[in-house]
């Protein structure tokens, strides 16, 4: 509109066309350009008289507008995702997927066309797939196109009753068709025909695969040719088309297209099209007709050779009213099969089982070399962690000793027959049971390229997926939980097949490698699932007829090895558990880690021998989870406050719970639950006194202080109380010395203070804590800040190393330098900074030390460091060692 009344001054109107686009809410990411940029709606002078911003603080702000920011982005990408998806799904719906294959004839889109040119051109035959793209014969010539231009290459199907009444002679064959929802029909016959047109010399020859119905009846229901005004002298292919008839052959796309003629005829508006074929005039479209009742059905179907779908076979459901059938592949019906012909139980009651190998088994090679090259690393791993090589012994003597795994003899034969399985460790400190697992690796190559999980079947799913088991689980009124322990190696397998199963280990250095088969299942395996929950619905089938509600839990109530039930009363919780464990040990699948919503019941459970009973845990021991897993005291809090906000919304209806941004008085409470828990623990029999109004002893280490409980916090007395300043400053929260929280509430105001010296931050910081020996850690702090440490680096001190034989010995007894030995803070995968003349610290280069070279008095006073770019050598007096707590060796 402004450049039509002022052409000449279009450049005027650029700076506010710009704002009005910058401050437009996007169709896809519902947020203006503006706010994702600056975290906030654009203030406008409309705006400063109608609202007014929300007042903040100098530590909240920018807390607030980084979650704005991150929020927005997060939002605006999920936007986008969904928008993606949603025009993904809309072009889904027009989409037919076709599977090509080499010999099919497809039509190829004319791009170029001009108006009277044919849309396709063609046929041309495929001579190779090369998903998404095929590649075609052209006039002798090969071309790749995308299968976006193809016309699709559906196969001709023809009915068993038209084969048997013209006489056809089958071919057997053996491909599976996929039709609506992907469903998989196995065809075993084919047949050749010749189709000829009955008005012109039309003739063309097709091979079809032969099924017993090909669809149902066309059109779905009769009805009279007076609802249609065709032209006059039309030759039609079909003069019964109104008649409902059964459907005999189907031709696929590519005999469609080359039927078809450039004439066409719609009988008027959103009627039916006439369409001109070799065959006749054909009609198609939508009829609207006043019928009581209509159904439809619609069939679209291609097919792909068995060997090359042999990763699309897996169970499928087909669902109907009120019923619902589970079909096994054949692959799955195999393993269940194999299953209960070759399944055992030992004289323990233990399931000895074997593994369903493919015919592949044939071709799996030698992977002893690779097993010994994993162990040589996991040896120089243990060098570098002796508690971590202690507890690995740990357990493979735990293995040995239960008879879970056995020295195999080490015959020539076997070294070329058996597969080895590489193994390393894995460390969860926050595991309730063992903290370091041994994990084997059943996926490593062998020599053939072909790994142990490769050559085995997978077995169909056998329980319910998590989410119905936990919607489930909420419904009861009594809940319990629990797990089977090592459930995998409560299984054997069986003794031909511990080949397959074979370790290299050895506990000391001075030992030699030794070969072990492993006895019981292995975690990680390909089968593994399958077998291990098999081995329970055969326990839920053997106590079906005596113990109904046990094996309906058995089957519904297991995910895996994890148990999620529940009863309507106490006495219920205690039959079910009690029976429960019975049967299951009876197989060596022993319950444990049993917990309940109802802490009485725990008490009266029963038990196995040797198994511990975990109690609910406290939410202090959660707090302390937290506190030592992060290493922000920002991010701990909030988590807190998220964590506390979800508990509160959880008793409150949807129209009154609070969503949005944490607000500064939550994460202020956050932060002091956090610092009562910690109190709780260090201060406990301070904590205990000032609850009950008793003073303290005088051996407390902060009577000094004279402390004091104000709102469940342990406040300095102090004797400035009549002091005008805020109450914080009066009366200061007591933080405990060493603990990691108070580490990182220091550590987060040095930080504030962009890395201020140790005065600096003991004083801010009492402004709000006291901490005990609060000096002392601050400058522990920033002596160990690697940033304040870049800036100021000071290098390692060491001994003068002993001079060459023939010197002057009367004049060098003494050492004029480095007289001082400090300890010795460098070892291997040290972190170091290289001194560089005329550069600034901030810019010295960084390295890991990967050699040391120390001297005839074991001194290392050289060492070789891996830097950007290639490894060097320096001196010690020429590096820095950083400091972080890995680096002290």
């Amino acid at each position: 509109m402004q450049i039509a009344n002022h052409p000449d001054a279009w450049s005027t109107w650029v700076s506010f066309w710009c704002f009005a686009y910058n401050n437009s809410v996007h169709t896809e990411t519902r947020y203006t350009p503006f706010e994702l940029v600056f975290g906030q709606t654009c203030k406008i002078p409309s705006n400063i008289t109608t609202k007014t911003d929300p007042m903040y603080n100098f530590d909240s702000y920018p807390i607030q507008l980084k979650y704005r920011l991150q929020q927005a982005c997060q939002d605006a990408r999920q936007n986008l995702l969904n928008s993606k998806y949603r025009r993904k799904n809309y072009y889904d719906l027009k989409s037919v997927v076709t599977d090509y294959k080499v010999g099919d004839k497809i039509l190829l889109k004319n791009e170029c066309n001009h108006k009277m040119d044919p849309l396709f051109k063609g046929p041309f035959e495929i001579v190779e797939v090369k998903q998404p793209n095929i590649i075609i014969r052209v006039d002798r010539k090969l071309q790749e196109v995308h299968k976006n231009r193809v016309n699709g290459s559906q196969s001709n199907f023809i009915s068993n009753h038209l084969c048997q009444k013209i006489g056809a002679q089958p071919h057997k064959i053996n491909i599976l068709v996929k039709g609506v929802a992907e469903a998989l029909t196995n065809i075993d016959k084919r047949v050749y025909v010749s189709i000829k047109s009955c008005y012109n010399n039309f003739t063309i020859d097709i091979d079809c695969l032969v099924l017993t119905k090909v669809t149902d009846e066309l059109p779905t229901v009769s009805f009279g040719r007076n609802h249609i005004m065709l032209p006059k002298g039309v030759q039609l292919a079909d003069p019964n088309f109104n008649l409902s008839s059964k459907i005999d052959i189907l031709l696929g796309a590519s005999v469609f297209w080359s039927s078809l003629f450039s004439s066409q005829d719609r009988l008027g508006t959103n009627m039916l099209v006439l369409q001109n074929t070799q065959f006749g005039w054909i009609i198609g479209g939508n009829l609207n007709l006043p019928l009581n009742s209509t159904s439809a059905s619609f069939l679209n179907i291609n097919y792909a050779d068995k060997l090359l779908n042999d990763t699309m076979v897996r169970f499928w459901q087909i669902e109907e009213v009120e019923q619902k059938r589970v079909r096994l592949t054949a692959e799955e019906q195999y393993c269940e099969n194999y299953f209960r012909d070759t399944t055992r139980r030992n004289y323990e009651g233990r399931f000895v089982v074997k593994i369903p190998f493919k015919q592949s088994l044939l071709e799996l090679g030698n992977s002893r070399d690779s097993a010994l090259r994993r162990f040589e690393l996991l040896k120089r791993k243990f060098e570098k962690n002796k508690e971590l090589k202690s507890e690995y012994c740990v357990l493979m003597l735990e293995y040995e000793k239960l008879g879970h795994m056995v020295e195999s003899k080490d015959s020539s034969d076997s070294l070329l027959t058996d597969y080895y399985m590489p193994h390393h460790a894995v460390f969860k400190t926050s595991s309730l049971t063992s903290k370091c697992r041994v994990v084997f690796d059943v996926s490593t190559k062998s020599s053939t390229g072909i790994s142990l999980n490769q050559v085995q079947y997978v077995g169909p799913k056998l329980q319910q997926d998590l989410f119905c088991i936990l919607a489930r689980f909420r419904n009861h009124k009594i809940v319990m939980t629990a797990d089977i322990s090592k459930m995998y190696r409560q299984i054997l397998i069986s003794d031909e097949q511990t080949k397959f199963q074979e370790i290299c280990w050895r506990a000391n250095v001075s030992d030699r490698i030794k070969c072990f088969e492993l006895k019981t299942f292995t975690y990680g395996t390909a089968s593994a699932p399958f077998l291990a929950v098999r081995c329970l619905v055969e326990l839920a089938n053997e106590c079906n007829e005596n113990f109904p509600e046990v094996s309906k839990i058995i089957l519904n109530d297991f995910y895996i090895d994890d148990l999620l039930t529940g009863v309507e009363s106490i006495n219920d919780a205690l039959q079910i558990q009690k029976c429960l464990s019975r049967i299951l040990s009876k197989a060596g699948f022993e319950l444990r880690k049993w917990l309940s919503n109802n802490s009485a019941i725990l008490k009266r459970f029963e038990i196995s021998k040797g198994l511990d009973q975990i109690q609910i845990v406290q939410t202090e021991n959660c707090l302390n989870i937290i506190i030592k897993k992060f290493s922000k005291v920002t991010k701990i809090v909030r988590i807190v406050a998220y964590v506390v906000r979800f508990i509160k919304n959880s008793k409150l209806p949807k129209d009154s719970r609070n969503y949005g941004v944490l607000v500064p008085d939550e994460l202020d409470n956050a932060l002091y639950s956090l610092i009562n828990v910690v109190q709780k623990v260090c201060f406990t029999l301070e904590y205990s006194c000032l609850t009950r109004g008793i003073s303290l002893k005088s051996s407390s280490k902060i009577l000094s202080l004279n402390p004091y409980l104000h709102n469940n916090l342990i406040r300095v007395g102090g004797i400035i109380s009549n002091s005008k300043q805020c109450f914080d400053q009066i009366h200061p929260i007591i933080l405990p010395k060493n603990h990691i929280l108070t580490e990182l509430i220091i550590k987060h105001e040095h930080e504030r203070l962009l890395h201020a010296g140790a005065q600096m931050v003991l004083s801010s910081l009492r402004e709000k804590y006291w901490p005990i020996s609060g000096r002392h850690l601050c400058k522990k702090i920033i002596r160990n800040c690697v940033k304040c440490f870049k800036a100021y680096p000071k290098s390692s001190n060491y001994l003068m190393g002993n001079l060459p034989e023939k010197e002057y010995l009367s004049e060098l007894q003494t050492r004029v330098k480095w007289k001082e030995n400090c300890t010795n803070l460098i070892g291997i995968d040290s972190l170091v900074l290289l001194k560089e003349d005329h550069v600034s610290p901030l810019n010295w280069p960084l390295g890991r030390v990967v050699k040391l070279y120390p001297g005839q008095d074991g001194v290392t006073r050289v060492v070789e460091i891996k830097v950007r770019g290639g490894v060097v050598k320096r001196a010690i007096n020429r590096v820095c060692v950083l400091p972080i707590e890995h680096n002290v060796t």
